[in-house]
């Protein structure tokens, strides 16, 4: 099976009742892949707003827009991130 790597918590938290034995609970908040991904959109978003207006001029407008092919970008590239940060480890 082919599973996908979410990098872990993007904001672990670190939480103890001992002063000296911190404990990461990696299950809290966010992904770090999904933490990518959001901080991707916005590329993905332009991108896509400049090829349709190269292509459409001004016929072009947002209600056009497929959304999920704009997540779907944005996740290719928090996955590629996340390729790169494992082989830098």
């Amino acid at each position: 099976m082919n599973q996908i790597n979410n990098g872990g918590p993007a904001f672990p938290v670190n939480y103890s009742n001992e002063m000296d034995a911190p404990t990461v609970y990696p299950t809290e908040g966010m992904t770090l892949r999904d933490y990518f991904a959001a901080k991707a959109m916005p590329l993905a978003m332009e991108r896509l707003r400049l090829n349709y207006t190269r292509d459409m001029g001004d016929e072009w407008s947002w209600k056009d827009t497929d959304w999920e092919f704009i997540a779907d970008r944005a996740y290719d590239m928090a996955d590629a991130m996340l390729h790169a940060r494992e082989a830098n480890e």
